[in-house]
């Protein structure tokens, strides 16, 4: 008995372990130009790309389809620019992180199935953007 609750108490301990370390996933090291060919995102509702114009702001693609529990890239054009994403409910993001021109964030597991608006922000500039949005999906 007393062999089976060592067992079992170190699982819970590993497992919690491997829980909590996929939830800081740092940025991939890849450029710019690898991240977002001509300026083009990457459609995937499981962990899309989202390249964000650095003179406009626009997002590329905007209107991603995202499943619950995802986690979504924006990387801005100009590698010497710094990136901010403000989520207009930010109850629907679990983890957020930036670096340089990227900011990656993970959409919720409980999160509302419905439009998640966002505003995309060049700290260098000191410029806000439009108004695009992910839309979340089951």
């Amino acid at each position: 008995m007393r062999k089976t609750i060592v067992v079992v108490s170190t699982l819970v301990v590993v497992l919690s372990i491997v829980h909590c370390a996929h939830m800081a996933v740092p940025p991939p090291p890849m450029t710019y130009t690898q991240l977002c060919p001509s300026g083009q995102g990457y459609d995937n509702k499981r962990g899309p790309i989202i390249c964000i114009d650095a003179n406009t702001l626009t997002a590329n693609p905007d209107h991603q389809h995202v499943l619950r529990g995802s986690w979504i890239l924006f990387v801005l054009t100009n590698e010497r620019q710094n990136l901010d994403i403000n989520f207009e409910e930010p109850g629907k993001v679990q983890f957020k992180g930036q670096s340089g021109n990227r900011c990656w964030v993970r959409i919720r597991d409980d999160a509302p199935l419905r439009r998640a608006g966002y505003t995309a922000v060049n700290l260098s500039i000191g410029k806000s953007g439009e108004d695009p949005d992910v839309m979340i999906d089951p």
